[in-house]
């Protein structure tokens, strides 16, 4: 066996208790390999990445086989198991700089248009698609924020370990939070598709930035999904708005202004306030928030409003429709501990059976004990079934 290869050192146990012989500890050693004993030391079998692809007698695969024990000595103060193995069949590819590059865009994303943009890939997996097959709408939301924050990341103006804040706006004790957020589904995805989001930003006024997204899906190439979004920035010690300084403008170098989403006939509607006196309310108590709701900025993530809304949608309208637009205001933070109520209101106590192909749902969550509000939310819905939305008077 010591012709075929060199050798791997596989495993160690330690070598300090002076009572046992250490032609014992050769005989546990290679008893435990091969057995898989581990009840002596912490000598075990190795695992498949220790193992080498060889070839006995045309049986080419992993394996154990032919591998013998030839030596045991000290080394480092431990007993150390030295093995050798049969050699490779197949050399490693050589990967070049450029195949390494484009594999860390494909995982991390690329700046794109001079700079001023961000590009990112996203592989829809079984865990983020819910019973109709579908990725769930907290998947795509998790997916905008992480192109977003990526791309402060990768254009250097994120300051270190920071949650999208710049390295200026960490000495000021300034974050954003959301304020407004619409996002229109075109066209429903599922498990094993893979999206191209592209997201860029850009200053409205004096207090705030938005944020827009084109998702695609990167077979086709259609645009399945359109985002936009809108910033405030705050300061963390007193939580109230703050003016966005010029300097701040200069160091996030914002692309032009240019808008994924642009609805018909003008800007997107306000979203009316849901009361206890309106009818046809279904209603979800004392829903909790804890610890692993909380965000870097330790205070609750927006895709966290998200789930809480989504416990008070009929389960026939969850069922029937599938969600085609969303828009969210968010009016109030909220923190660890609180007890918080969910309402949704659909229009139509029975649209199923009205023949209703298209329905909107109004939303809202607010603290129980003091029903202060938290989220606005409205939802468009179409029957399953009936054809994707178009994206005629979208940006592309």
């Amino acid at each position: 066996m010591a012709s075929l290869g060199s050798s791997l050192i596989f495993r160690s146990f330690n070598h300090t208790n002076s009572e046992h012989d250490p032609n014992d500890k050769q005989r546990i050693a290679a008893h435990n390999y091969f057995t898989g004993s581990t009840r002596v030391g912490r000598s075990s079998r190795p695992r498949p990445s220790q193992l080498v692809r060889a070839n006995y007698g045309g049986d080419d695969r992993y394996s154990t086989r032919g591998v013998s024990v030839i030596n045991i000595k000290p080394m480092n103060g431990c007993m150390t198991n030295i093995i050798e193995t049969a050699p490779r069949i197949q050399k490693k590819r050589e990967i070049s700089q450029e195949d390494a590059d484009d594999a860390e865009n494909w995982m991390m994303g690329k700046l794109i248009e001079g700079g001023s943009a961000f590009r990112q890939n996203f592989f829809i997996r079984s865990y983020e698609v819910g019973p109709d097959k579908t990725v769930n709408l907290e998947t795509i939301m998790n997916f905008l924020q992480d192109a977003a924050l990526n791309q402060m990341r990768r254009s250097g103006v994120a300051a270190e370990n920071a949650f999208g804040y710049s390295k200026t706006m960490s000495l000021m004790k300034l974050i954003w939070v959301v304020n407004r957020t619409h996002i229109q589904i075109n066209k429903d995805s599922s498990w094993g598709d893979v999206l191209e989001v592209d997201t860029w930003f850009f200053p409205v006024g004096k207090y705030s930035y938005h944020r827009d997204w084109t998702i695609r899906d990167r077979n086709t190439r259609q645009i399945v999904i359109q985002a936009t979004c809108t910033y405030l920035m705050i300061n963390t010690e007193t939580r109230k708005c703050s003016k966005i300084p010029d300097h701040i403008r200069e160091e996030l170098k914002p692309s032009t202004p240019q808008y994924a989403y642009q609805k018909k006939g003008g800007n997107i509607a306000k979203i009316n306030k849901l009361t206890d006196e309106m009818t046809d309310i279904s209603i979800r108590s004392k829903l909790v928030l804890g610890w692993s709701d909380l965000d870097l900025n330790q205070h609750v993530n927006n895709v966290k409003y998200l789930k809480l809304i989504m416990q008070s949608v009929p389960a026939d309208i969850l069922r029937d429709y599938s969600m085609r637009s969303i828009t969210l205001e968010y009016r109030r933070e909220c923190t660890e501990h609180d007890v918080i109520e969910s309402l949704t209101s659909v229009d139509g106590s029975k649209p199923k059976l009205s023949g209703a192909t298209a329905i909107e749902s109004t939303h809202l969550l607010r603290i129980q004990d003091n029903k202060a509000e938290l989220v606005r939310a409205r939802m468009t819905w179409q029957s399953r079934g009936t054809s994707d939305v178009s994206t005629n008077g979208y940006h592309k």
